[in-house]
């Protein structure tokens, strides 16, 4: 029985173990998706090691773009501000930080990434428990995607993270055929499919 309920995480999670980074062609755009904050600068531990990551690519020329995704669903919660603050102090500039406003879910994020923001090749910034999902859900909506692991934050965030992947990856598993995203914004998307 147990088998039976981890097997979809155990199927995504040898897919990224076997995952080959393409030798050409790499994506101008990195991914991060949201995942708490803790004030209107200062995002969760888990969530600024991703930005982290997204910071070490923009220095190195690697990306040219940020989207940034996550929960703006309050009015003093907002995921993608949080994140786009604390790029700038890190010295990115806002022109080459788009936001979604909307990726509440990471099936959304992944969603409004090809649909809204038009992008067809991404890198994809997560911990190592969410990125099986994360990955599945974003090449299941059509984005050429090479995931990067960030670094997991304490250890009772991380345990937590994995446990709840198995709920998550079968609702995944579940609702990525059928799942119509919505394309509403804040009206400021920007076309990324360029890059």
């Amino acid at each position: 029985m147990a088998l039976v309920v981890l097997l979809p995480i155990i199927v995504l999670n040898i897919r990224l173990e076997n995952f080959e980074q393409p030798e050409k062609d790499f994506p101008q755009v990195a991914i991060v998706l949201g995942a708490g904050i803790l004030g209107p600068n200062t995002p969760s531990k888990v969530l600024q090691k991703r930005l982290d990551i997204a910071v070490e690519l923009y220095n190195n020329k690697t990306i040219s773009k940020v989207l940034v995704s996550g929960d703006n669903s309050a009015i003093d919660y907002n995921e993608p501000r949080t994140m786009i603050n604390y790029l700038k102090l890190q010295g990115i500039p806002e022109t080459d930080i788009v936001a979604d406003y909307a990726g509440i879910r990471t099936i959304e994020s992944c969603w409004r990434a090809r649909n809204v923001f038009g992008l067809k090749k991404a890198y994809l910034i997560t911990q190592r428990f969410h990125l099986p999902r994360a990955l599945y859900l974003c090449e299941n909506m059509g984005i050429e995607t090479i995931p990067l692991k960030s670094n997991d934050s304490i250890w009772e965030v991380t345990i937590r993270g994995y446990i709840r992947e198995i709920g998550a990856t079968w609702k995944a598993v579940m609702e990525v055929n059928s799942y119509r995203g919505e394309t509403v914004g804040d009206g400021n998307e920007v076309d990324l499919g360029q890059f």
